[in-house]
C-alpha cells in the first residue's frame, strides 16, 4: 500500500518534502499525475491538468541547479508498473 510521497533534490538524497498519500494509488488501475518546475519551485498533483489537485510543493530557495531530469520510483523492495504516455506534453 502506498502511504507517502516525497520530493528529493537528488536520488536517495535528503527528503525535502514528505506527505501522507494513503489511497492515492489503485492496484487495479493506472492513475494520472502531473509535475511542474519553474524557478526552483517543484509541484506535484493528481489528474491531467497542471495546477489542479496539488498535493506536494517544494521551493528550492538555493536553486543551485536547473531541472534536467525527473526520476520516479516505488519504495524499496516493492514491485510497481509505471505508464508514461508520450502523446501528451513534452518529455
Amino acid at each position: 500500500d502506498n502511504t507517502r510521497s516525497v520530493i528529493r533534490a537528488t536520488p536517495h538524497g535528503e527528503i525535502e518534502v514528505e506527505v501522507e498519500t494513503i489511497g492515492i494509488l489503485d492496484c487495479d488501475s493506472y492513475r494520472t499525475f502531473w509535475t511542474s518546475w519553474d524557478g526552483g519551485h517543484i509541484q506535484v498533483g493528481e489528474g491531467g491538468v497542471v495546477g489542479d489537485r496539488r498535493f506536494m510543493s517544494w521551493l528550492d530557495e538555493n536553486q543551485q541547479w536547473d531541472v534536467t531530469a525527473v526520476g520516479v520510483s516505488s519504495g524499496y523492495d516493492v514491485e510497481a508498473d509505471w505508464n508514461f504516455p508520450t502523446s501528451q506534453g513534452n518529455f
